[in-house]
């Protein structure tokens, strides 16, 4: 997603059904949140899913956390 209006209709939904949903406008390679105070951690994948975010979201699973990617585009960015 890139419409702000979007974005923030997502998160409003999401926050109403009980999750915490923090929003940044830079695109990073590591979680928005370092912060243990969810039981799961949704990893929003709206364009794709870098190399880092990848190796983040596989090494939550490895050490026991909950975690899931979602959005429309989860496959692997690849380098241009």
């Amino acid at each position: 997603m890139t419409d702000p209006t979007e974005i923030w209709m997502e998160a409003i939904r999401l926050t109403g059904q009980g999750f915490r949903v923090e929003i940044s406008s830079e695109v990073t390679g590591v979680p928005a949140n370092a912060e243990r105070y969810y039981e799961h951690h949704l990893m929003w994948c709206g364009a794709g899913i870098s190399q880092l975010m990848h190796w983040n979201y596989r090494h939550r699973l490895l050490d026991g956390l909950p975690a899931l990617l979602c959005g429309p585009e989860q496959a692997m960015l690849t380098a241009a």
